[in-house]
């Protein structure tokens, strides 16, 4: 349990330390209030979506943007998914609920959005709130979950 406990704590510095402060620009880049809504996200999948919607307009103009754009979007969205499955494993690991884990998950990732928002509205990041972060994050732990739990089972087989 203190194992867990340990890898659990220097997982949470670490996601911190990548998630919000590498991502502090201590105000070489200026935004205003009103240009938060560029760098926010809070439609499920939007680019997605947008890229669907326009998908005949891309290939007319070419799709060589498009293709970076979607490299990216999917580049992101699994590393967030790896960067939560340590979350995941050890708080299972820690004998909690399955629920619960994903509910810790979530908050952890939703206090990271708040504090990228919070440096970008005072002008000291350069991260985008985006929450397909938080989905991804709610995924990876459910990952580390399901991992968790085969691992014990093949440890009680033993």
């Amino acid at each position: 349990m203190k194992v867990y406990k340990c890898i659990f704590t220097i997982w949470l510095i670490v996601t911190v330390l990548i998630t919000v402060a590498c991502k502090l620009s201590f105000g070489v880049i200026f935004f205003d209030v009103e240009s938060i809504g560029m760098f926010t996200n809070i439609i499920p999948f939007d680019f997605v979506l947008k890229l669907i919607r326009n998908y005949k307009g891309a290939v007319d103009a070419g799709m060589n943007f498009q293709i970076i754009e979607i490299f990216y979007f999917i580049k992101d969205f699994v590393l967030n998914i790896c960067l939560f499955i340590p979350c995941g494993f050890c708080l299972k690991g820690m004998k909690q609920k399955g629920l619960k884990v994903v509910a810790v998950s979530i908050f952890i990732a939703l206090g990271l959005e708040v504090a990228q928002l919070s440096f970008r509205l005072f002008n000291i990041g350069s991260a985008m709130v985006d929450i397909n972060d938080i989905i991804a994050a709610t995924i990876g732990s459910i990952i580390g979950v399901i991992i968790c739990n085969i691992l014990f089972v093949l440890r009680k087989k033993d």
